[in-house]
């Protein structure tokens, strides 16, 4: 019988595995927590993701998180290096991003902000991920592939209300 670390957490499948870092390692600043998690996952499943994990995060350091203290400092160790390297991923930054009128669901004008436009899909691939690796380091067991795991991007605030009307109608799993 196959010990449970020759058995992917992604695609559940019996193979020999890699340590995969749930969230991914790049996620942080220097010096690095020493309790990061990683979980098996064969070599295929372990890189998969690694495009969209470079777009996601590059993305992400223009919301607040970016602002912060730990994203000015992955700013300044990778980030802009990484725009240097992939003249692709700049590109692709550079065309998402714009100026729009932001305004408040009650309708409150708050000026003209930077906004980037998101690829719901690679988001979805980094943050399915994610889920599933945190899910096995918590209860040590592979989300069946019977159950999918869903992630949207809530734009508006009438996509807020329907995350939790779904809430309020089917709960949440504890």
């Amino acid at each position: 019988m196959k010990k449970k670390e020759d058995i992917c957490v992604y695609c559940a499948e019996p193979q020999k595995t890699t340590k995969d870092h749930v969230p991914p390692k790049s996620f942080f600043p220097r010096p690095k927590p020493s309790n990061l998690i990683t979980v098996p996952a064969c070599a295929d499943c372990n890189s998969s993701a690694g495009k969209d994990e470079e777009f996601f995060l590059a993305t992400f350091m223009f919301s607040e998180a970016g602002e912060s203290i730990a994203g000015k400092k992955l700013w300044d160790e990778k980030l802009h290096r990484m725009y240097d390297k992939n003249k692709g991923l700049k590109r692709k930054i550079a065309q998402n991003l714009k100026y729009s009128d932001c305004v408040t669901h009650s309708g409150i004008y708050l000026g003209r902000k930077r906004t980037i436009k998101q690829e719901p899909k690679r988001f979805e691939n980094v943050v399915s991920k994610i889920v599933k690796g945190l899910y096995f380091f918590e209860y040590d067991e592979i989300i069946p592939k019977t159950i999918g795991v869903m992630s949207s991007y809530i734009q508006s605030q009438e996509e807020a209300d329907e995350v939790l009307k779904y809430e309020l109608n089917f709960g949440t799993r504890r």
